[in-house]
């Protein structure tokens, strides 16, 4: 599932530091990075999310990730609900009427010339070049 992040027009999100006291702090990170963000979040409110950069090998740009389907069917709507709190949280600290959103089953977009594929050792002698396997005769 391909999640996006919209809306951040005020600075970067918000990860809470208190739930319970309704504290939140701007992510600050070198370079916004969405499943960086998606991972430390989930972890910080209790949900641990399989967050992901890539799709088969291809990295997606830095305001989009992948959640592992099951995972987001099980976790989804909570994390959401604790997201709308940083919405809020987001439009009290920063003024205005914006705040980040996230929109789900949006189609991925990827770096250009960021394309890799993982391949296991190489069997029967032969050797990756570009994109293509060579074997030895």
């Amino acid at each position: 599932l391909v999640v996006s992040i919209r809306k951040c027009e005020r600075g970067p999100p918000l990860l809470p530091v208190s739930l319970e006291e309704e504290q939140w702090t701007h992510y600050e990170a070198a370079g916004f990075s969405l499943p960086q963000y998606l991972k430390l979040f989930g972890e910080l409110v209790g949900l641990p999310l399989e967050v992901y950069d890539r799709i088969d090998g291809q990295q997606l740009v830095p305001y989009q990730a992948v959640i592992s389907q099951p995972h987001w069917n099980q976790f989804g709507e909570t994390f959401l609900g604790f997201f709308r709190r940083q919405r809020a949280a987001y439009r009290r600290i920063n003024g205005g009427s914006s705040a980040p959103v996230l929109k789900t089953g949006v189609e991925g977009r990827y770096v250009p010339g960021k394309e890799t594929v993982e391949l296991g050792p190489v069997a029967y002698g032969g050797r990756v070049t570009g994109t293509f396997l060579d074997f030895r005769e």
